[in-house]
Formats: C-alpha cells, structure tokens, sequence
C-alpha cells in the first residue's frame, strides 16, 4: 500500500519556534485545499534549505494552521554546487508568471526581471512592487509544489543598465541572442566548466525582438558570452525555459 507524503508548508525563518502559526495563503491551502485536520502530519521548510515535521495542531484565530514542529528532526538541504540566475526581460502579459515558475522547478537561484528598451513600461514603483511580491508567492507555491526547500530572489523589475555590474561578479553571463556569431550554447557552457562551487552563473534573455544591438553591446563589455540556442526562434518563455534547462543539465548536474 502506497502512502502519501505529508503536505508541504511554507513558514518563513524567523517564525520557527515549538508552536507556530501558518501565514493566511499556507493555512488555506492546508485548511481548505487539502483538507487538513488536528493531528495530521505536516512538512514545513523555509526556503532557505531547512525542513521539519510537524503536525497540524488546530485551527488558531482568525482561521490560521498552528503546527508544532519537531524541530530536533529539522534538516538541512545541501545548497546546489552553483547559483544560477536568470535575468530575464520583462515579457507581455502575464508570461512572467509561467517563468517564475518554472524557474524554481528547474533550479534557479534568483530571477531579476529587466526593464529593456523594448519592453512595454511596467507601471509605476508601486505597480512593480506589487509584481514582484506577486512572482514571490508564485515562487513559494512552486517550491512548496515540486518539493525544493530553496526558493528562488525574486527581484523586482529593475533598469537595464544595472546588470553590468552584476555580470561581472559572475562567474560568466551567457545572452541568449539571435545575433550572427553567437557562440553555440555547448561549447559556450564547456569552456565555463569547471565553475567554482558557489559561483553565479547567470542566462540573460531578453525580450519579444530581442535585445537591442546596444543592450548586447553592453553586456558583452561587461563580460557577456552572446550565446545561440540553434536556428529557431524562440518565444520569450520558451527561450527562459529552454536557457534554464540547459543551464540545469550542465552545471547542476555534471
């Protein structure tokens, strides 16, 4: 007889303790979705590698989960051996949800959205944090889904131009441009291995259009390796999800 793992929760770092309350989204998942009663066993980790069983106590005021954790059983995930981080234009629509996603399935370290010249505005400051807190809980979701105790930075969408300094605190950037001469994406992802354990690694792709000539420019004075994923064009979110899954092939598992 077949049994089921227990539910996986969610609960922030700083709110481990014997006895603790869910946030309002993890204890309507485990309340209403799933069912949960007293007594049940529970799974929570913190997004930052750390996981225990618990159990869910009662529903506390207010209609939040209170589980009490075994933490003497509390583990610790080891870190992946690099940090991959796409840095992704900020496509149309509602695509970047679809990404964040999969980016968290597929292993990624951080997601920074990018704000290039050939992407619609994105709002006001207040509008993009409301994103970005909107791609977080996407994020948590995932994690919680898949079975990971890491959960992705989620930045919110920042100014082109700021990447370059990022890209050269990596160990290397690879662009996913359309431009001739781009390097095979192989034999680009070859000559970065072996990377140091920790290292960033980061994909770039850019928007409907592709980057600008002068946003390629940039990034490649910065350090950027202009990388071709073969003789189709890609759509934004296929071309995210096909960057991170060779990413995931060749430096998360050599």
């Amino acid at each position: 007889m077949h049994t089921h793992p227990p539910p996986r929760c969610f609960l922030a770092a700083d709110a481990w303790s014997a006895e603790a309350p869910l946030a309002p989204e993890e204890s309507r998942h485990l309340l209403r979705v799933l069912r949960s009663r007293p007594g049940d066993p529970v799974t929570v980790f913190d997004g930052c590698g750390r996981r225990a069983p618990a159990r869910l106590i009662a529903a506390a005021r207010g209609g939040l989960a209170c589980l009490r954790l075994d933490l003497a059983a509390a583990e610790t995930q080891s870190p992946p051996p690099v940090r991959i981080i796409l840095a992704q234009a900020l496509p149309k629509h509602n695509l970047m949800d679809g990404i964040v996603q999969k980016a968290v399935e597929l292993g990624a370290a951080a997601v920074w959205p990018l704000l290039t010249e050939r992407v619609v505005a994105a709002g006001d400051a207040a509008r993009q944090s409301a994103k970005a807190e909107r791609w977080r809980k996407i994020a948590r979701e995932a994690a919680r889904q898949c079975g990971t105790d890491w959960i992705p930075e989620v930045r919110a969408p920042a100014a082109f131009p700021a990447l370059s300094s990022e890209i050269r605190a990596c160990h290397r950037c690879f662009i996913g441009a359309l431009t001739p001469g781009a390097a095979p994406f192989r034999a680009a992802a070859a000559a970065a291995r072996p990377a140091p354990p920790g290292a960033a690694l980061m994909i770039v792709i850019g928007p409907e259009g592709d980057l600008a000539p002068a946003e390629i420019a940039l990034l490649t004075a910065a350090g950027g390796i202009p990388v071709s994923f073969g003789g189709a064009v890609l759509r934004v979110e296929t071309a995210a999800l096909y960057g991170l899954s060779l990413m995931h092939y060749e430096f998360l598992n050599p």
